[in-house]
């Protein structure tokens, strides 16, 4: 399903979605911190140019895997011939790649999964990184505005809430498709249509906070939290 979402909507996300969606300058340096021409650089999430770009200029070897086949279509139009492009998903089809990387980044991806896919994320990156590799991603903490308008409008309209899990702090976006035409905000220029599909299809998500992020990667030998901005933090995880 959640491959369905983004084939919808592809690398509009980072053409036409907003600005404060992308990795700012400064984050964009946490990321490449200590990356050299060495380094094997594994980035989960086509729709993250930006950082992907930052890393092929600096010279190291880069690998994108993202499981929408339109992200990865339309990624070859912006990266370099040397960057590898991998349509796979590295939670649910991961396979022993044979190969281990220095470094993983992804960003604002560990609050797209529910809690198992979370759980199991982190067990394969732990599997292909290199012995004292790291993880480092952000991570939005807290529900996004859109989860606050869905159950504001489902409240005041005496509509079920049932597509929000408060103990378990998960929203089930396939749920509220009755309601997302009333309920959706808008994401930069990408088309309202664009969006209900991209939103219709997304599932589950559970929303973090850092008690969580450090609970899932307890078993790694470090793990640093750090703020980025607004409620963003930066999370770096050493195997």
């Amino acid at each position: 399903m959640k491959q369905v979402a983004w084939n919808s909507i592809g690398l509009d996300f980072w053409r036409l979605g907003r600005d404060t969606a992308k990795p700012s300058s400064e984050t964009l340096k946490w990321y490449t911190h200590d990356v050299n021409e060495q380094s094997n650089v594994l980035i989960i999430g086509g729709t993250t140019v930006d950082l992907i770009k930052v890393i092929e200029e600096i010279g190291a070897r880069v690998t994108v895997v993202d499981f929408s086949s339109r992200v990865c279509s339309e990624l070859q139009d912006y990266v370099s011939n040397d960057t590898k492009i991998i349509n796979q998903d590295i939670v649910n089809d991961f396979k022993d790649w044979g190969e281990t990387y220095d470094l993983i980044c992804s960003d604002t991806l560990i609050n797209r999964f529910d809690t198992n896919e979370a759980i199991q994320f982190e067990k394969n990156l732990y599997c292909i990184l290199n012995s004292r590799g790291k993880m480092k991603s952000t991570v939005k903490i807290g529900m996004y505005p859109m989860d606050h308008e869905l159950l504001e409008y489902a409240r005041s309209n005496n509509i079920s809430t049932d597509f929000w899990d408060e103990e378990s702090k998960t929203i089930d976006y396939s749920m509220a498709k009755p309601i997302l035409e009333k309920g959706i905000l808008p994401h930069g220029n990408i088309k309202r249509e664009n969006l209900l599909a991209w939103y219709g299809n997304r599932g589950k998500e559970k929303r973090f906070d850092e008690n969580d992020l450090r609970l899932l990667f307890k078993s790694w030998s470090d793990i640093r939290i750090i703020s980025d901005y607004d409620d963003r933090v930066k999370v770096e995880a050493t195997k």
